[in-house]
């Protein structure tokens, strides 16, 4: 008989006759069961703090104390699954199984419910066609991790009445597909004797049936069992999380407009000052996520010439051969691919393309070559002697100090007249494929600001239907803890106000720090976008156009709870009403972090429960059930912004 792959995941506060009977029963049928121990919160931060200790043992991972105090270990923990990813070889073959089995418990049931990497793995299999069963309140894991929608189960008589879209019937057992459910402790051996039918066959099923003497052949009880009835107010059993909270801090900058205003030109300091002593503005992120300081070298209207504070990147200006500015490789690398990664597109809008006049080497005669138009350019030796009498030593941001190329040409045609490492002109210059540092220089048009990009931009609710959130239009409004600026998306337009929703999560945070009943009016996550959050990503003009908006917190009209009073708030999370008004597609509504990593996101209305909120799955789809307020999920703010 061919062997079968089972696997039963389970943690502590598991009911054991529910788990430990699938399991013996199975074995019995010639399956290859493994038990896998879902960990909490607290049991992770104590492995965690020792597990380099000499006295730490594996054991501390598997041991499960079950509802009534029963002790047995797992084969193995959650943690071998975290340690892979979804297309590695060590996960495949973890993966590779004929069945996922989740007993009941409610200890149990809540651990399994927070834990992402179960809820995502059940996902995968569920997609794959592989059988998922549960039993007892174990069918609420299934439908938090999205995957009972439509379909026909049974669960503990109550717990259907937190699970939304799904067809409850009264039966000790219910098929529906690849998806198999039980009632409790008193149909376990009927969801065990299930389970082996669909793995092995009936044929089996019978035989095991009669090897441990079934009830129903030798005592001649009916189908149906009486069970004993539990209040339908479930008590919840949370275990304490004692982890670490945290939260995101951000540097906010003035914008561009409001640095240029107030930086004082080159030309006006002191022959004695150096670059370091001058203002500086910030336009564009370095290779490494920081933001690039330039200083200021001339202002005309709401325009600006800007130059690199520091040395860019150390290059060579063209291959060995006869060469002008028009035509070299460091002319088309820095209007093109330096431009394209150093610059977002609406800073890209605010750099001008300017008249760049190639005057010939006056002391060689050398061609300086043809004017051209350029948005980003090398400083020439005209402008140089403007800017800088007294030279201008240049370093990289480590402090070395090198040449830097101007685009005038040198003695020859095949060099380039550069700037030494004392800060003087050396006006034969290097030959063109020598490498030294760049200091490129732009002209920005310094008012191109949020009115500009949101007039320009399409809103969500135009789209067609199936245009993902990454081919659409975004604007650019305050900056993230990385220096970079945040993108948002545009939900719609009223005149001359806007309403925004981040195009990415900017955190992940409970929605409120305590578990209780909570509505948004008074749960912690509201406080805190409106006051820390806001104050680490916008500047104070920035804030001053964020709009105080009325904020309608309906009831969830699908269970009756209380969304609480209404609110007057600057930053606000979506509702459902909204969430459907929105997302009209599923897929659009899938949200990750700027690292692609995809997570559930909250929503502001409240979920079946006064201590659950509504949510957005990692799939985009809304779960009005929600999910417990203390637990940590991504949060993707709104606002309204007059413009």
């Amino acid at each position: 008989m061919e062997e079968r792959k089972v696997q039963v995941f389970l943690s502590n506060g598991v009911e054991e006759v529910e788990a430990l009977t699938s399991v013996d029963l199975l074995k019995r049928a010639g399956a290859d069961v493994t038990i896998i121990k879902v960990l909490d919160k607290e049991e992770r931060d104590s492995i965690k703090n020792i597990k380099d200790n000499e006295d730490y043992s594996e054991e501390l991972e598997t041991l499960i104390i079950g509802s009534h105090d029963i002790a047995f270990y797992a084969d193995f923990s959650i943690l071998d699954f975290e340690d892979t990813s979804f297309d590695d070889e060590d996960f495949l073959d973890l993966a590779s199984v004929d069945m996922v089995v989740i007993p009941g418990g409610m200890g149990n049931v809540n651990n399994l419910m927070s834990d992402k990497t179960l809820l995502k793995y059940l996902d995968y299999q569920y997609k794959k066609g592989i059988y998922i069963s549960a039993i007892c309140a174990g069918p609420m894991v299934l439908h938090t991790a999205g995957i009972l929608n439509g379909k026909n189960i049974t669960c503990y008589p109550g717990c259907e009445q937190g699970l939304n879209n799904i067809n409850w019937q009264d039966k000790n057992v219910v098929v529906d597909k690849n998806i198999i459910t039980s009632k409790g402790v008193g149909t376990a051996i009927d969801f065990a004797l299930e389970l082996i039918n669909t793995l092995y066959g009936e044929k089996r099923k019978n035989e095991i049936s009669s090897e441990i003497v079934s009830y129903r052949q030798k005592c001649g009880m009916s189908e149906k069992v009486k069970t004993s009835k539990l209040p339908i107010v479930l008590i919840v059993l949370i275990l304490v999380i004692c982890g670490f909270f945290t939260r995101l801090y951000f540097v906010t900058k003035a914008s561009l407009k409001n640095q240029i205003k107030n930086a004082k030109l080159v030309t006006e300091y002191s022959d004695d000052t150096i670059v370091e002593q001058m203002d500086t503005v910030t336009f564009g992120i370095d290779s490494d996520g920081k933001p690039i300081e330039w200083i200021v070298l001339r202002k005309q209207g709401n325009k600006a010439l800007l130059l690199s504070k520091y040395l860019l990147a150390r290059t060579s200006y063209h291959e060995e051969n006869d060469i002008t500015w028009e035509n070299c490789g460091l002319r088309k690398e820095l209007n093109s691919d330096f431009m394209k990664e150093t610059f977002s597109k609406n800073e890209q809008n605010s750099i001008l393309t300017v008249d760049v006049t190639n005057l010939d080497n006056e002391q060689y005669g050398t061609k300086g070559g043809n004017n051209t138009k350029d948005k980003i350019f090398l400083l020439s030796i005209d402008q140089f002697e403007l800017f800088f009498p007294k030279g201008s030593v240049a370093t990289y941001k480590n402090g070395k100090i090198d040449c830097w190329w101007l685009r005038s040409p040198g003695e020859l045609q095949r060099s380039v007249t550069i700037v030494s490492k004392s800060g003087d002109i050396f006006s034969p210059g290097f030959s063109a494929g020598h490498e030294i540092g760049i200091r490129p220089a732009l002209w920005v048009e310094y008012n191109a600001n949020l009115k500009a990009q949101i007039q320009n931009c399409t809103p969500l609710i135009d789209y067609a239907e199936n245009t993902l959130i990454e081919q659409m239009d975004i604007i650019t409004f305050g900056k993230g803890s990385d220096g970079k600026p945040i993108e948002w998306i545009v939900l719609e337009k009223e005149g001359s106000n806007a309403l925004l929703l981040s195009k990415y999560l900017l955190a992940e945070q409970k929605y409120n720090e305590e578990y209780k009943d909570i509505t948004w009016e008074n749960c912690t996550l509201r406080k805190w976008l409106n006051s820390d959050f806001m104050n680490q990503i916008f500047s104070k003009k920035e804030q001053n156009s964020i709009l105080i908006t009325d904020v309608i917190n309906k009831d969830n009209e699908q269970y009756g709870t209380k969304g609480g009073n209404n609110t007057k708030d600057k930053i606000f999370l979506l509702s459902i009403d909204e969430y459907r008004k929105y997302f009209t597609n599923d897929e659009r509504a899938v949200a990750t972090y700027k690292n692609k990593a995809a997570d559930w996101w909250w929503l502001r209305s409240s979920g079946c429960y006064r201590n659950f909120a509504a949510i957005v799955n990692v799939d985009g789809y809304l779960r009005e059930t929600g999910y417990y307020v203390d637990n940590d999920n991504g949060v993707r703010p709104a606002l309204w912004v007059e413009y």
